[in-house]
């Protein structure tokens, strides 16, 4: 059907032009092409909302670990597991000293296959190796810093572990570089080794990057400092390309000591050498897993002392450290993180975690449970459980948009999201408020 022509005039009555405009015809042509392209856009409009949950059943890591580091290759969709503590029951209270022991680090090394399930058991590490930092770098994982069980001192070692041939090569590290509880990280090209405890559990704020030198040793490079010197703190590269940038949260610090994990998060420029405050944390946290998932940013359980822990005569051990049971993304482009789901189903710290970009899935390896009372420990776990996304329509829709090969095995996977998070997203309100401008 041909729409109706009619010319008219505006009267611009500032500058007092009377000009023809254009016809009503098109006009609604093109009321019609916007309304049908946001139609279009608003139809994709999704908003992440929650996540499926689920307990693998068909495996379990080869034996209850925490304070291990994990190395992802995406070109191989392989996760490398090296080192941790693995006594039996985790961490133990030991009241002569107040605090709590591992009293068995490992030296094992693993991969695992999420395509088959599986664990292959490769090349040991040199040496035992737990509290450390990992970083993969051009198809060799660097193992940085870490403690010895026995003495509770600082290992004077860096380990490497060329993926291709199964072997380790072993250096050492000046004092000056020695830490437990770090981070790695990089930007592709070389790793990246921040903050830490020294020796006496004093907070560090160092940063360098570390790269082999071809003549049978390393090249260690000063980076600008942390803007907040801390430990048992957790890092992620930003995601995106080309890599631009990492992420450092939490921790404990000089700030609150031990009495309270930092909420702070930084960020790091790779080309600038600098770092710049970004939005703090919901939730304090340290030994907590950061995961990149597509293009968000998750920060995972973690744990915490008592709320005013140190004003107690005598805190009870469980008192002393408890499993944070929330989990929150970091919007960049807004500066906010939000608390995207409480009350996860199972508290985890001191555990690792990847995100598997094709299944939109997020895989938490081992770790320590909450406080058992039995062994006044926090036993270690073999267990292995899966976040899938789960996005909202327009309309507030929960739906699953996961690709095939999502992991569903598990003892009744449930379905977690966040009811702040069931509001309607400003996207749809955007897109409500241009479909009302258009139609007026």
């Amino acid at each position: 059907m041909k729409l109706p022509t009619k010319s008219f005039h505006i009267d611009l009555i500032r500058h007092n032009w009377d000009l023809p405009i254009v016809s009503t015809n098109v006009i609604m042509r093109f009321l019609l092409i916007s309304l049908l392209s946001l139609g279009v856009v608003c139809a994709h409009e999704e908003e992440l909302v929650g996540f499926t949950f689920a307990k693998l059943e068909s495996a379990r890591l080869p034996k209850p670990l925490s304070d291990f580091s994990v190395s992802f290759d995406e070109s191989s969709q392989l996760v490398y597991i090296a080192g941790g503590c693995d006594a039996e029951q985790g961490n133990v209270y030991v009241e002569d000293i107040s605090t709590f022991v591992c009293s068995s680090s490992s030296s094992d090394f693993y991969s695992f296959d999420r395509n088959t399930n599986s664990f292959e058991t490769l090349a040991p590490l040199p040496v035992a190796r737990y509290r450390h930092g990992a970083a993969l770098v051009n198809g060799k994982i660097w193992l940085v810093g870490g403690r010895d069980v026995d003495v509770d001192g600082l290992l004077p070692t860096v380990d490497v572990y060329d993926i291709a041939s199964n072997t380790w090569t072993t250096y050492d590290i000046p004092e000056a570089y020695q830490t437990s509880d770090n981070v790695a990280f990089t930007n592709g090209e070389v790793a990246y080794v921040a903050g830490g405890y020294d020796a006496t559990y004093g907070f560090k704020g160092t940063v360098f990057t570390i790269a082999e030198d071809g003549a049978g040793s390393i090249t260690i490079v000063d980076k600008t400092p942390l803007l907040f010197p801390r430990g048992d703190h957790t890092a992620v590269t930003l995601p995106g390309t080309p890599v631009t940038g990492a992420i450092v949260t939490g921790g404990f610090g000089a700030a609150d000591e031990f009495c309270a994990p930092l909420v702070s998060v930084e960020k790091y420029d790779f080309a600038a050498d600098t770092w710049t405050q970004v939005a703090d944390l919901n939730q304090g946290r340290g030994d907590k897993a950061l995961v990149a998932l597509g293009d968000h940013i998750f920060a995972m359980g973690g744990e915490r002392p008592v709320l005013g822990i140190c004003e107690m005569d005598s805190p009870e051990p469980g008192e002393k450290t408890l499993a944070i049971d929330d989990l929150e993304i970091f919007h960049a482009d807004e500066n906010e993180w939000v608390t995207l789901m409480e009350d996860l189903p199972s508290h985890r710290f001191r555990f690792s975690a990847v995100g598997y970009n094709d299944v939109q899935t997020v895989y938490v390896f081992g770790g320590q449970k909450d406080f058992n009372e039995t062994c006044n420990c926090f036993a270690a776990t073999d267990e292995i459980l899966t976040y899938t996304e789960q996005f909202s329509d327009n309309d507030g829709t929960i739906t699953d948009d996961s690709p095939a090969g999502t992991p569903t095995a598990g003892d009744n996977p449930a379905s977690l999201s966040s009811a702040e998070a069931m509001l309607p997203s400003l996207g749809r309100i955007a897109c409500a408020s241009l479909a009302a401008l258009l139609l007026i």
